[in-house]
């Protein structure tokens, strides 16, 4: 008999019920302890918005799942910051460390005003993505 793992014989998966259910507790045992799901999408917003008021940045988009409504158990917060930085690009969101402390995976991503400008004339797809999908923070 096949089964979800392939011609395994002893196998209790004996209908797709079975199997979706197994793999359906499966997931709730390993979820995170803090999701995503876990906060309205005003207090994520509100919370963000009140640790990067203090910084000086010149604007910041949420963009992804969270923005297209599209969150998971297991998503992330994307979040675009422009700032003015010397630092290269990789160590930037070492600045922003404060924006995990609700818990929750965040994608942090801080650029410059002059790599904003560069993506606009590339007109590359992340770009347009995230023009198309975003939120203005701040």
């Amino acid at each position: 008999m096949k089964c979800c793992h392939g011609n395994y014989p002893n196998c209790r998966h004996k209908d797709k019920r079975v199997v979706k259910q197994s793999h359906t507790n499966i997931l709730e045992r390993s979820r995170p302890r803090v999701s995503i799901l876990d906060y309205t999408p005003e207090e994520v917003k509100s919370f963000l918005k009140k640790k990067l008021l203090s910084k000086k940045i010149r604007a910041a988009y949420l963009f992804g799942s969270f923005v297209t409504h599209a969150s998971r158990t297991w998503s992330d917060i994307d979040i675009l910051i422009i700032q003015e930085s010397e630092l290269p690009f990789i160590e930037r969101p070492r600045n922003f460390a404060d924006l995990l402390e609700l818990g929750i995976p965040v994608d942090i991503l801080v650029y410059t005003p002059n790599e904003i400008k560069q993506m606009e004339k590339d007109r590359s797809g992340f770009w347009k993505g995230i023009k198309k999908n975003r939120i203005k923070l701040i």
